[in-house]
């Protein structure tokens, strides 16, 4: 064989090796990140129902492909007349019970607020969370059930997510302008794959760049065209519904560039309207203040649940569930709040 020959299989083989190597990458984050259920973390520190005692909530279900997903219909017990109806699309890594920060805010502004748990999270159904754009269809088709049945009561509808529920909600309104009156789209990305990357970036940095371009072949294998449902992908045929994209330039957890704030700065939409803060990290929302006090809070409550004493570890657990004050712990960022407010009421 020709030396060219030789090179040329050389090369061949490194390519596949190379593709390998990636698809075992992405299999080993998929299996560590989305092909397990969503559930909420295992600690007191979050804020839960009970806190809110103004709140009242209503089972909510309906279908998606012979599977059920469920929530909860929540509101206000104080207001009488609804402004509006609000379906809520929660982040990854969780369930929408990790949303009751925004869901108490704009109860108390006077709206219902649909939250459930997207599929293969929580109370859905769902061997697991499938991947990232599956929160598009689901979402969808929630939208949809709502308006067959007017569980709205002809209340305006309009959209809400943060994070993967932000990529859920700016992607899924492509087919709802006639539906959906306006949408608020906190810390939402644009391409499922690139925060996916992102991800694996905050932790290896140089190795990411290298496998980059086999991430991209690998996860067509996986999920495909599906798979890389774009973010950007709602307002394409939508030109009716407003939109609000909200983030923070020290977000770490969704890169600038795959930012969909970012995206719409570049590319002007007349439906986008944009909201960008220096500091609020991921949760805008919640000042940094309140970030940190959540995990300082989990540290301790971890470090309690180490003590070796039982009937000691019981009292100081005891001490520290009395004194956990979860809704003060957890303050808003009044500017992103007011923001979020005056758009939906304008």
């Amino acid at each position: 064989m020709e030396t060219w020959g030789i090179v040329l299989i050389v090369i061949i083989l490194i390519c596949l090796l190379y593709l390998l190597l990636c698809f075992a990458i992405l299999f080993l984050v998929c299996k560590k990140l989305f092909w397990v259920r969503g559930t909420d973390p295992d600690n007191p520190c979050y804020l839960r129902f009970e806190d809110y005692p103004f709140l009242k909530r209503e089972e909510y279900v309906c279908g998606y492909y012979g599977k059920a997903i469920r929530g909860y219909l929540y509101s206000d017990k104080n207001v009488i007349n609804p402004k509006g109806f609000i379906i809520l699309s929660h982040g990854f890594f969780g369930t929408h019970v990790q949303y009751l920060l925004d869901i108490s805010m704009l109860a108390k502004a006077g709206y219902l607020v649909l939250a459930y748990d997207q599929y293969g999270c929580g109370l859905s159904d769902g061997k697991n969370q499938d991947n990232l754009s599956v929160a598009i269809f689901v979402l969808e088709n929630v939208i949809h059930d709502v308006n067959k049945r007017h569980l709205n009561n002809d209340l305006p509808i309009y959209l809400y997510g943060h994070s993967w529920g932000g990529y859920a909600v700016s992607g899924a309104l492509k087919n709802y302008g006639d539906i959906v009156k306006k949408a608020v789209v906190r810390s939402g990305f644009v391409s499922p794959v690139k925060a996916g990357l992102n991800l694996l970036k905050m932790k290896f940095p140089k190795f990411s760049i290298f496998i980059s371009p086999g991430i991209y072949i690998s996860y067509f294998f996986f999920f495909g065209t599906k798979g890389f449902t774009k973010g950007t992908s709602g307002l394409k045929k939508n030109h009716k519904t407003e939109v609000l994209y909200i983030y923070a330039k020290n977000d770490k957890m969704i890169d600038n560039k795959n930012s969909l704030t970012t995206y719409y700065a570049r590319h002007h939409h007349k439906n986008a309207e944009l909201f960008v803060t220096e500091t609020g990290a991921h949760n805008s929302l919640l000042l940094e203040e309140g970030q940190e006090n959540y995990h300082k809070l989990v540290n301790t409550y971890k470090n309690i649940q180490q003590e070796s004493d039982e009937v000691l570890r019981k009292k100081k657990e005891d001490d520290f569930l009395l004194n956990l004050n979860r809704v003060q712990q957890y303050p808003y960022c009044d500017e992103v709040k007011n923001e979020i407010l005056s758009f939906l009421d304008d």
